[in-house]
C-alpha cells in the first residue's frame, strides 16, 4: 500500500524550479520527494489505479509517468508532443496511458 499524499506545483517563471511536482506525505506530514522534469507549468495530475504511478502534463509538450518506487532517471518516461498537454488518463484497467491522440507510454 502507496502512502498518501498530497501534490503541489511549483510554478514561477522568475525561479528555477517551474514545473518541479512536490509529493508530500500527508501520514508523516513530512516532504516525500520532489519531481523534475517539466520545465513548463504542469497542467494536469494522474494515478494509476494502483497507486504506484503518477501521470503529469505540462505546457512544455511532455507527458510523463513516474514510477514512484524508482528513483533517478529510471523513474520516469516521458513522451514529447507537438502542442502542450492540458489533460491525459491512465487506462482504468491497467497501467497504459492513452490521450486524445491514443499515444501509449
Amino acid at each position: 500500500m502507496f502512502p498518501a499524499f498530497l501534490l503541489l506545483c511549483l510554478s514561477n517563471r522568475f525561479s528555477q524550479i517551474d514545473g518541479a511536482i512536490v509529493l508530500f506525505d500527508v501520514e508523516t506530514n513530512s516532504l516525500a520527494r520532489i519531481l523534475r522534469g517539466h520545465v513548463r507549468q504542469v497542467q494536469y495530475f494522474s494515478w494509476s489505479p494502483c497507486g504506484r504511478y503518477l501521470l503529469s502534463c505540462s505546457q512544455d509538450f511532455r507527458v510523463i509517468r513516474w514510477d514512484l518506487t524508482k528513483a533517478g532517471e529510471e523513474s520516469s518516461r516521458s513522451v514529447r508532443f507537438v502542442a502542450p498537454v492540458y489533460c491525459a488518463e491512465f487506462h482504468p484497467k491497467n497501467t497504459c496511458v492513452t490521450n486524445q491522440l491514443h499515444m501509449v507510454l
